[in-house]
């Protein structure tokens, strides 16, 4: 029980966690709860996400008029599998973490630690999308009509609300969660890796901005669809 509330703790008390973390890595049954969470904002961003596509399935019923209860059912099946998602995700960011420590750092580089030092700076990522739907839902389903208004401004392209594909969605990456998540892992991997607080914000940094591309791409494949 203490390991998952201190995904809420390392939200004020960073260095306290990590230590923990740093003794006895933890990852798994926090990331179940991550991807619980998942679950219910998939389930609750489904209306949204179905009518951002509206425009797809009008095209495929063209073609076969059952494409759109297809589409809609797969839809529904992928927000229960989340969790998988969730997981993967995690992995993948852990594996980042692990190759810049290793090459920017001079710390341990441990692969399980840095997994849950994954794990514990995703909430902030989570927080970003309960923004994003209550945003939504202040606005209505009815302003949905694409793959880009499901993420309503709320970091740099806020100065640049006309601004479309790549920069659009590298803009929109950077925002008060996706920083306060790189501080965060900043902190986690100066803790658990023993590392120069330098080197840490170096690794986090540069993370934060794979991130920010991977955005931007996001954004600019959503606009050609």
């Amino acid at each position: 029980m203490g390991a998952v509330l201190d995904l809420v703790r390392v939200l004020f008390s960073p260095s306290e966690v990590f230590e923990r973390l740093r003794e006895r890595p933890v990852w798994f049954v926090p990331a179940i709860v991550l991807g619980i969470v998942a679950t219910v904002l998939g389930y609750l961003f489904l209306p949204f996400r179905l009518a951002s596509m509206a425009g797809q399935m009008a095209k495929a019923a063209a073609q076969n008029p059952n494409a759109p209860a297809q589409i809609e059912s797969f839809t529904r099946i992928a927000v229960f599998a989340s969790p998988i998602f969730v997981l993967i995700f995690l992995v993948i960011v852990a594996g980042i973490l692990w190759l810049l420590v290793t090459l920017l750092a001079s710390g341990e580089s441990r692969f399980k630690t840095l997994l849950s030092v994954a794990t514990y700076t995703a909430l902030p990522a989570f927080l970003l999308q309960v923004a994003a739907l209550v945003v939504l839902k202040m606005k209505g389903v009815e302003t949905v009509t694409g793959p880009l208004d499901l993420q309503p401004p709320l970091g740099l392209n806020l100065l640049a609300p006309n601004m479309s594909g790549f920069m659009s969605g590298a803009l929109a990456a950077i925002n008060p969660f996706t920083i306060w998540s790189m501080i965060l892992t900043a902190i986690g991997i100066q803790v658990t890796q023993r590392t120069s607080k330098g080197s840490a914000y170096a690794v986090a940094i540069i993370a934060m901005l794979i991130g920010v591309l991977f955005g931007g791409v996001g954004a600019a494949l959503a606009g050609r669809g």
